[in-house]
């Protein structure tokens, strides 16, 4: 897959490279400083030996998302605390295949086993997207020499680094509750392209996309690409799993918000995907549709970006998406006049 960090004349990591691994459009006070920090790691990155596991994307996309695994520690977003709260519960450790200790590790600060372990998954998901069928030891020797040093920068930087605090602002001050557009621009961002997140949901939606391309759904999918692309992502994000273990991004956003009422909000979304469904009743701040299987499902008239076309349908073509007691549209919807037989 193609990396996302751009190339300077100089080689060095610009500004929007670091500025990837935020949620879109987000501008932060510390940016400069963690990207000056990333291209400290890329330094190390670049007069290390093993230069054969690395490609210069590689370096580069290595260096940006240790600076901000750093970034998180430090600015307690969470990301990585659940993260590893999240494996223990699961596997009774705090990282994959490395065998650390509960008294030699601390789940408050960095830790050089936690660079070790994202470097590995770095490298090794750089294998399988260039379809490079080689496995990696996460206990390679190299890796926990390279680890060192880097942890090391790190270690130094610890004291004096500055907080984020508008990142840490926008996922724990958000009213979330009262505001689901942002509610699923954290999950996108969590499940698509914050440093933990991998790159198989983005290319299982690329395969997706390309099989509707094809055979009987292929005329449709040109008459709406648009709109079928964005709606295909938004599921993407509740039906797939991200970061590099088997966790959907709201099961990740519930341990991040663990001991408040987001945990509820986000442990309890749940969705459909994209179905047929009858129209069988409207209000003005709901109407009511009904699968297949007779279920209904009450959903929020504001959910719907042309709520005039509600009076005149007799049925709909959508996914919806469970948000704070009542049922929403996910991603997009198609009405129609006709109502579907369903015997």
């Amino acid at each position: 897959m193609k990396s996302k960090f751009q190339h300077s004349s100089s080689g060095k990591i610009i500004l929007p490279d670091w500025q990837k691994t935020h949620p879109p459009g987000m501008l932060c006070a510390s940016d400069l400083y963690y990207m000056q920090l990333s291209n400290k790691i890329l330094t190390v990155l670049s007069t290390n030996k093993g230069e054969s596991l690395f490609t210069p994307q590689l370096k580069r996309a290595i260096s940006v998302r240790i600076a901000a695994y750093f970034e998180d520690v430090i600015s307690g977003f969470g990301l990585w605390k659940a993260f590893i709260s999240i494996h223990q519960k699961m596997y009774g450790k705090y990282l994959p295949f490395l065998n650390v200790t509960t008294d030699e590790y601390y789940a408050d600060e960095i830790n050089c086993a936690d660079v070790q372990f994202l470097i590995w998954a770095y490298i090794q998901q750089d294998f399988i997207d260039t379809n490079d069928n080689r496995f990696i030891n996460p206990e390679n020797p190299y890796l926990a020499i390279l680890a060192s040093e880097l942890y090391e920068l790190l270690d130094s930087e610890y004291e004096t680094a500055p907080a984020n605090d508008d990142l840490f602002y926008f996922i724990h001050q958000t009213d979330f509750k009262n505001d689901i557009i942002s509610s699923r621009n954290l999950l996108d961002w969590l499940h698509y392209d914050s440093y933990l997140s991998m790159s198989y949901p983005r290319l299982s939606l690329m395969e997706e996309l390309k099989g509707l391309k094809k055979g009987e759904s292929k005329t449709f999918f040109e008459q709406n690409s648009e709109i079928l692309s964005y709606a295909m992502e938004k599921i993407g994000i509740f039906s797939k799993s991200c970061s590099p273990i088997a966790i959907k991004a709201n099961e990740w956003a519930a341990q991040i918000f663990t001991g408040t009422p987001n945990a509820t909000l986000f442990a309890s979304m749940k969705f459909t995907q994209i179905a047929n469904y009858n129209l069988v009743g409207l209000d003005t701040e709901t109407f009511t549709l009904v699968d297949v299987g007779n279920k209904k499902y009450s959903v929020t008239v504001d959910s719907v970006s042309s709520p005039e076309v509600l009076p005149d349908s007799k049925s709909a073509m959508c996914s919806l998406l469970y948000f704070n007691g009542l049922w929403h549209i996910n991603g997009f919807a198609s009405f129609m006049q006709e109502q579907f037989d369903f015997k």
